[in-house]
């Protein structure tokens, strides 16, 4: 059936709109779904809509309990308690007295002051609303950042009139600066109003405001909060007080030793009930402007409030422990994943969970071994039960490889945390500890007058204290000293010298050599030359000789396995440690930007040949018929459905591109038996990654379905349909189109 060039035209039109509407259907239904570790993939219509019932469900409040310690119902009463419970946290303003006069706080610069309050521009009121998070829940106008950027042509002179007529004139209308409070459960069938945490659903053009004046306080801040608040400030770390508090509460258990006790301080309610004249009358001391002052004032002071009950907003928790996490996704969510679902939901959730605690806990082995079989069932079979079963089709160390060798793209939990030990090696050996309150203590109070890379294990030391100085061997293989001319390094204890420490030569090398254990470097050197002892001594002129080996840099640097920069990420260092494996030449053509996930994920299992064929029932004592299905000509194995199954042909040939009919010279990288430019293999690869999908999905309907089949043709247009409709919603692929209107006729 052919076309003509105006049906082609309507054709790609029609495609483009309702492309257009599942996006717009997608969207809202991820964000009443409150799912962020998805951000791309198929169409989750189904997987979002699932998520919001199951989340209306758990998170509906039936019933509270009153001040009589009656149980209430109505949707009345229950409002009655809500409101009261936050006029008496909300509503109660205290005198606040003077500060002591020998009370000393930390200054800003009158240049601080004077570039605090300087004007905002209209430039500002934009680029703070695309800094905005997208995808949140809208404020009691119904109206979400999205929407004043994407009609920002229309309402954008507006908008930033409004916002800049607040630093103006401090005027914040009662519609502006109202909030929305919802009440999301922290325990499982909450009764009272501590049970929940009550989270603050606000306007668009106030939180656009308060984020202005929140990024011009941003960099005034690390100079007035003290280094003991490792949290919450630039380039500090909460582990870093994690870690700390492990090495000072080794032994607590213990009743030998010197008396010692640890407080617990809970800071209930911190924010809520904050005095905020206190805020502002220490602001004055430390020389804020008034009319800054003014303006934060007229935000928080100002604020009406409307407790919404069994409203929209629902639960993001952040579960520490992966192990909860999961059981609480399988009760609603794994049943609706596929493979390529579950991969993405382990990569974002799981990964992102453990990860963040291994840098700073340095989990052990047996843990380790315990969360790897935990994301190897939840992605093979849905679940994390330890006694469930499940057909597992490809290893864990295989799927923890990059795809670019063959995996899927996991870390290896094992590498990730011997990367994150060799992580806080390098933060400890970098000249300026900076604001590290953790390494400060190592380096004053653990290590004092000796250095990490020579002395003993600390006694009694902490568990992470210990990981650090087992790996000390194995970290100095991939890091190089250079070594300036007025080098601070220690000339016997650090591993400059090829890596290794000169004080390994012998016992008494630095008795030998009439120095001190500490020497930095620069004392032998004079002018950028070495001026070592000139003793004959045999260790002396190993001395020498090491030395003379290594060349004077311009300045002190230590690098890491060739990376000259001291901002050594633990990316950087788990890509130096994890084992390398040979790369294929079929990645890129199975993944890639316009892959469809759930597609591409078969495709790779049929590439390994793990996808559950007869040939291989039969190999593990399954009783089947080993006849092909599709095409009952032949045994069933991936080679022939893909290579010599009539079935497959038919669709094949029936696709734009030209592909191999040998599935070997597939597995090779080989798929197409032509010359195609680079965004054209793109494109083949996803015609064959669809066609592979959608073909092993016939085979499946066949198998669990006797005598039901569908239509070959139907097949092909399905696979047609999903490449235009994945296309069509890319805006990459609209502009190859606008540069060459050919690129259509692939899909006729």
């Amino acid at each position: 059936m052919s076309y003509t060039e105006s049906e082609i035209i309507e054709e790609q039109s029609l495609i483009s709109r309702f492309c257009e509407a599942l996006s717009i259907e997608e969207k809202f239904l991820k964000q009443k779904s409150r799912i962020h570790w998805l951000k791309n993939g198929d169409s989750n219509n189904r997987f979002f809509f699932n998520s919001c019932r199951a989340r209306w469900n758990s998170n509906k409040i039936l019933s509270l309990v009153n001040s009589a310690g009656d149980t209430v119902t109505r949707h009345e009463d229950m409002a009655d308690i809500a409101t009261s419970y936050f006029k008496s946290l909300l509503g109660n303003v205290t005198e606040v007295g003077n500060f002591p006069d020998s009370l000393t706080l930390p200054l800003i610069s009158d240049l601080t002051a004077e570039r605090l309050c300087a004007a905002f521009s209209a430039q500002d009121v934009l680029t703070t609303l695309k800094s905005m998070a997208k995808n949140r829940c809208p404020g009691p106008d119904g109206f979400s950042v999205e929407f004043s950027l994407g009609s920002w042509p229309i309402v954008g002179e507006e908008v930033t009139k409004g916002i800049l007529y607040f630093f103006q004139t401090l005027s914040l209308p009662r519609i502006v600066n109202s909030a929305a409070i919802c009440l999301v459960p922290k325990i499982e069938n909450p009764t009272e109003m501590h049970h929940f945490r009550p989270i603050s659903c606000c306007n668009v053009l106030y939180k656009c405001i308060s984020k202005m004046l929140a990024s011009r306080l941003k960099g005034v801040m690390p100079t007035l909060i003290s280094h003991f608040q490792s949290a919450f400030v630039p380039s500090r770390s909460i582990g870093d007080n994690v870690m700390l508090a492990q090495a000072l509460c080794k032994n607590y258990h213990l009743r030998s030793g010197q008396p010692r006790c640890a407080v617990k301080l809970d800071i209930h309610k911190a924010f809520d009930s904050l005095n905020w004249n206190f805020i502002f009358n220490a602001l004055r001391l430390m020389n804020f402007p008034q009319k800054f002052i003014a303006w934060l004032r007229a935000c928080v002071t100002s604020t009406m409030f409307s407790v919404k009950l069994n409203g929209k907003l629902c639960q993001r928790d952040c579960m520490p422990l992966v192990s909860k996490l999961c059981e609480r996704i399988e009760q609603w969510t794994a049943k609706f994943l596929n493979f390529a679902g579950r991969l993405q939901l382990i990569r974002s959730v799981l990964y992102g969970a453990v990860g963040y605690w291994s840098i700073y806990l340095f989990l052990p082995k047996g843990i380790l071994k315990k969360l790897n079989m935990l994301m190897f069932k939840f992605l093979w079979g849905g679940f994390h039960k330890p006694l469930g079963k499940c057909q597992y089709k490809v290893n864990w160390e295989d799927c923890c490889k990059p795809k670019s060798e063959g995996g899927l793209g996991l870390r290896s939990l094992f590498e990730w945390n011997l990367a994150a030990i060799y992580h806080q090696i390098w933060r400890l050996i970098q000249i300026n500890s900076g604001s590290s309150i953790w390494i400060t203590w190592v380096k004053n109070c653990l290590l004092k007058d000796k250095n990490f890379w020579t002395c003993k294990m600390p006694y009694k030391c902490s568990w992470t204290i210990r990981k650090l100085f087992n790996a000390r061997v194995g970290f100095s293989s991939f890091i190089k000293y250079d070594i300036g001319p007025n080098s601070v390094f220690s000339f016997w204890h650090d591993p400059w010298a090829n890596g290794k420490s000169l004080i390994k030569i012998s016992d008494s090398i630095i008795s030998t050599a009439e120095s001190t254990s500490m020497v930095p470097i620069n004392v032998y050197l004079r002018n950028g030359i070495w001026d070592l002892p000139s003793s004959n001594h045999v260790d002396i002129i190993e001395v020498r000789n090491i030395a003379n080996s290594v060349r004077i840099c311009r300045s002190d640097a230590i690098s890491w396995d060739g990376l000259l920069t001291r901002n050594i990420k633990i990316t950087n260092i788990w890509d130096s440690v994890r084992a390398s494996n040979t790369l294929v030449p079929w990645s890129d053509f199975v993944w890639n930007n316009f892959s469809v996930p759930k597609c591409s994920f078969i495709t790779w299992l049929a590439i390994l040949n793990r996808l559950l064929t007869k040939d291989r029932m039969v190999s593990f004592g399954m009783q089947v018929d080993p006849v092909c299905i599709l095409c009952c000509n032949d045994c069933e194995s991936i080679h022939h459905i893909f290579s010599n199954c009539p079935y497959f042909d038919l669709v094949r040939k029936a696709l734009h591109f030209h592909f191999s009919e040998d599935w070997n010279d597939c597995i090779q990288g080989n798929f197409v038996t032509s010359q195609l430019k680079k965004k054209e293999l793109k494109i083949a690869g996803l015609f064959f990654s669809t066609a592979v999908y959608y073909t092993w999905k016939e085979r499946n309907f066949r198998l669990h379905n006797p005598g039901a089949s569908n239509p070959t043709l139907t097949i092909i247009n399905t696979i047609r349909r999903i490449v235009k409709e994945k296309l069509f919603s890319s805006a990459m692929f609209q502009k190859w189109v606008g540069l060459n209107p050919s690129l259509v006729l692939m899909f006729y």
